[in-house]
């Protein structure tokens, strides 16, 4: 869907102090000197931890005409878990500064800096993407979910969620954080597998797979180069067991997304798909790691409204 045009008055401001080795403070105090200064009316609100960002954008947002999520991955996971909820529309359109060591849909919407975002903020201009429902499930054949999350950038299980959990705890390298902990991982690839079975089918050989939105995943890796924010579809990836050489030759190739093409590696489009990774299976979700036995995952067109 093109852009559309939305006059904005009132701002609320949702900082994560912590992200990006704390400059996401920074940032959001240069964003709000140039919203003021334009004339809007600003609110800011700093998160205290974990879920914080969520509660503060739902109850916020009712009374804004739009929010913002300045921070990472996991802080625009949070602002988007309290503006999207299953079966209703979104509360408000949905800003953000990149601050984070991936910031993978800023990437894509081609958001640099806090220039850029202002820019589009003021501007007013509003394009609507896709968005993927994840229910988790204790097994696919319950009725019901234990619960529902909403993704705008990347799945990942197998070595996607040991990279997240070793990412973790490297912050001392800042942005590059992600691609280090995906050195160590090749380092270390025999320690772990990714058995998983998709839409039915088992994949015992698999060392990593992701479902995503995004081109870019982590600072600069284009995992799903052929990804569209708009197309209704999400893009798998599979890439497979292999000797370390290999593994590296691929990791160079997925700065240039040029890996599609090798044999070890697996692509296609989806609207909706099962995953089950059994009762210890982790998935991340937007840089979140969660416990995860099975899940369905559906694209769900044009959901998000987002400042571009």
């Amino acid at each position: 869907m093109g852009p559309l045009s939305f006059l904005v008055v009132r701002f609320l401001l949702i900082i994560n102090p912590a992200a990006g080795r704390h400059r996401a403070g920074e940032r959001g105090a240069e964003l709000l000197q140039r919203l003021e200064r334009a004339g809007h009316v600003c609110t800011v609100e700093e998160t205290l931890g974990p879920g914080h960002a969520t509660v503060l954008a739902a109850s916020g947002a009712r009374s804004h005409d739009a929010v913002v999520a300045i921070g990472g991955d996991g802080t625009l996971h949070e602002v988007l878990s309290g503006l999207v909820q299953p079966g209703a529309e979104q509360l408000a359109p949905l800003g953000l500064v990149p601050a984070g060591s991936g910031d993978s849909l800023a990437m894509d919407l081609g958001i640099a800096d806090v220039a850029g975002a202002a820019l589009r903020l003021l501007a007013g201009e509003l394009r609507t993407i896709d968005l993927a429902r994840v229910d988790f499930f204790e097994d696919l054949g319950d009725a019901a979910p234990t619960q529902t999350r909403y993704a705008a950038n990347v799945l990942a299980w197998g070595a996607g969620a040991r990279i997240n959990r070793r990412a973790e705890g490297m912050r001392w390298a800042g942005a590059q954080r992600y691609n280090v902990a995906t050195i160590v991982e090749l380092i270390q690839m025999g320690r772990g597998t990714c058995a998983a079975k998709i839409d039915g089918q088992v994949f015992a050989d698999d060392l990593l797979g992701v479902a995503s939105l995004t081109r870019f995943s982590g600072r600069g890796l284009q995992l799903a180069p052929r990804a569209q924010l708009s197309d209704g579809y999400i893009d798998l990836v599979q890439i497979k067991r292999m000797s370390r050489l290999q593994l590296a030759r691929i990791f160079s190739a997925v700065f240039r997304g040029a890996h599609l093409s090798h044999k070890g590696v697996e692509w296609r489009h989806a609207q909706s798909l099962t995953l089950e990774l059994g009762p210890t299976g982790e998935l991340v979700v937007d840089g979140e790691l969660l416990t995860c036995s099975a899940a369905r995952i559906t694209v769900e067109c044009d959901r998000l409204q987002i400042f571009s």
